[in-house]
């Protein structure tokens, strides 16, 4: 895709959608197809962005992976994709709204972990044009 989409937002926005489309058939989208599929999106946007920006995709698959494990491990719900496994809390009832404000909060305070990432890559490109 980035061979063809070259502006970073638009890309992060296109790979966000097909992000989220790969997670429409978790159980979660009963919910509200709209929220959830928002936070899915949100998540996809900011992943992807923060992959483009950092020209690395260790750090998002991390984060991807880092926060799939926290949810099935303390935060499942029985309708959620990680169905009955045990888990040291389960939620009885989760608001999708709640759920979007605190992705759109999670993205932003990672992102803002990631800048110094993104701020030396931005310098190394700058060094390659100068030289």
């Amino acid at each position: 895709m980035s061979k063809k989409v070259k502006r970073p937002i638009l890309l992060a926005i296109i790979v966000g959608l097909m992000f989220s489309i790969g997670h429409f058939a978790n159980p979660e989208m009963n919910k509200s197809i709209i929220l959830v599929g928002l936070d899915y999106i949100v998540a996809g946007f900011a992943l992807t962005y923060i992959a483009i920006k950092t020209k690395s995709l260790e750090i998002t698959i991390g984060a991807h992976a880092a926060n799939n494990m926290f949810l099935a491990l303390f935060l499942t719900t029985d309708d959620s994709v990680f169905g009955s496994i045990p888990s040291l809390f389960k939620v009885a009832n989760t608001e999708p709204g709640a759920n979007l404000i605190w992705s759109i909060i999670t993205f932003s305070v990672f992102f803002i972990l990631c800048r110094g990432k993104i701020k030396k890559e931005e310098a190394a490109d700058k060094d390659q044009l100068i030289a």
